[in-house]
């Protein structure tokens, strides 16, 4: 069975797009969390001294933070820019989504990707009309076979 010239298309730019997206994700990764490393430290650095300046124990600010605070601030087993978020903030910045949740906070992220979006999108356009070939492709040998089979036409657009 040979494949189709469509089909070669299809998984020559599926290939390439998840190539592109991956790298993106571990390059984002690597500018962003770096930053965000120095971030969290500089909270740790800022807790210690409150804690110490007001003469707070560590089982209080404990306490006060399980009961006050909603977010994983400063807490070193959450990072932002781990390789999964990484990879969903390529997704979206190429599909251009935009959800938003997280964003280079560095020159060298913004930057990155101003033309990471600038290559991506136009790839993840490619992309997608390979896709919607594709499935147009099979949705025409399903309508042309239901036509032969259950209609008994022997050529499937004539309509009489």
């Amino acid at each position: 069975m040979e494949i189709s010239d469509s089909t070669k298309v299809l998984c020559i730019r599926m290939v390439l797009f998840s190539v592109y997206v991956l790298a993106g994700a571990a390059i984002f990764q690597a500018i962003e969390h770096q930053e965000q490393m120095r971030e969290i430290k500089r909270i740790q650095n800022t807790r210690t001294e409150i804690l110490r300046k007001y003469n707070i124990t560590e089982n209080d600010a404990e306490r006060w933070a399980r009961t006050f605070l909603s977010t994983s601030l400063g807490n070193e087993d959450f990072l932002e820019w781990n390789y999964g978020n990484s990879f969903l903030f390529a997704v979206v910045v190429v599909t251009t989504i935009g959800y938003g949740n997280i964003v280079p906070k560095t020159v060298q992220g913004r930057l990155f990707c101003v033309f990471y979006a600038l290559l991506g999108i136009p790839a993840t356009c490619l992309t997608l009309k390979a896709v919607g070939d594709k499935i147009a492709e099979l949705f025409t040998k399903l309508i042309t076979t239901f036509e032969k089979r259950l209609l008994k036409r022997p050529h499937p657009n004539t309509w009489s």
